[in-house]
């Protein structure tokens, strides 16, 4: 998870609650950044190209987490 990636690089610094709300902090600003391109890519594509674009990226996404597993 995202977290405890977070919290593994932050814990040996003299600051680790400073440390990860940078980290916390930058995960929100880019999850509001990803859902602004997805809501603009549904207003101008359309919901169905939205929705298959979604499950492209998301296949892919899993495949390659499969590969990197391996």
């Amino acid at each position: 998870s995202t977290y405890t990636f977070s919290m593994g690089l932050v814990q040996w610094t003299p600051q680790p609650a400073t440390n990860f709300s940078l980290f916390q902090s930058s995960q929100t600003f880019a999850e509001i950044i990803f859902s602004s391109i997805a809501t603009s890519l549904a207003a101008s594509a359309g919901y169905t190209a939205a929705l298959a674009i979604g499950i492209t990226i998301a296949l892919a996404s899993l495949i390659a987490t499969k590969k990197l597993k391996d």
